[in-house]
């Protein structure tokens, strides 16, 4: 019993751990752009050392992908939520504009605007 509560335990600080790499990861990238952010700046921002972003992401790319499901799965969570609503669909429609508006406030460098021209 006590070997189980131990290996929960670790399995939260774990999962908290790695939550903290992606939402430090999120708010740099979001402010200063995905390329000018180095992992040795999440991890000290996150209270990490270097090597402890790399147990959990093998490079930049994998940290990028993490950020960006946690943006979708938040996108996706209220999509549901208004769903679940009873309102008129206008007022549905107003709430999910917002929590998409929301999440473009949060992480501006994750959609540029205007689109740069090539």
């Amino acid at each position: 019993m006590a070997r189980q509560n131990s290996e929960d335990l670790k399995g939260v600080i774990r999962d908290f751990r790695r939550d903290q790499v992606i939402d430090v990861a999120r708010r740099l990238f979001g402010q200063r752009g995905t390329v000018e952010v180095s992992m040795d700046e999440i991890a000290s921002e996150a209270g990490v050392a270097r090597s402890t972003v790399y147990v959990y992401f093998a490079n930049r790319d994998e940290l990028l992908r993490a950020c960006l499901s946690r943006m979708h799965g938040q996108l996706v969570k209220t999509i549901d939520e208004t769903w679940d609503l009873e309102a008129a669909p206008v007022d549905r429609l107003r709430i999910l504009i917002l929590g998409i508006f929301e999440q473009l406030d949060e992480n501006p460098a994750f959609w540029p605007w205007p689109p740069t021209r090539r």
